[in-house]
């Protein structure tokens, strides 16, 4: 399980391109500290899992691609590329990966 901040963090990557809709491409970047439980997770499975269990209302997430890790002086910071896209369900219902991409072609 991720830390709070984590999931605080990735809840934020995959709501903000509703403040920014003309791009689909989004690039953010988190840190941890280097001795943190979440940063090996995270590196593997986390970003993965949390996908696979994603709904969101009115986009979705096409992928999230491997976390880039570099090591910094307090820590590693990793950078990570997600691409969503508008989900186009009618009445805002919830829609994941199998049912934005039978409906958006």
């Amino acid at each position: 399980m991720l830390s709070t901040s984590v999931n605080v963090f990735l809840a934020f990557l995959l709501v903000m391109p509703a403040t920014i809709e003309a791009s689909n491409e989004i690039q953010a970047t988190i840190e941890l500290p280097q001795d943190s439980p979440d940063v090996q997770y995270f590196a593997g499975e986390g970003a993965k899992i949390y996908k696979k269990n994603l709904k969101l209302s009115r986009f979705v997430v096409d992928e999230i691609f491997d976390p880039r890790v570099e090591v910094m002086n307090n820590g590693r910071q990793y950078v990570i590329y997600a691409t969503i896209r508008r989900c186009l369900l009618r009445n805002n219902q919830a829609c994941d990966m199998k049912k934005a991409r039978s409906h958006t072609s």
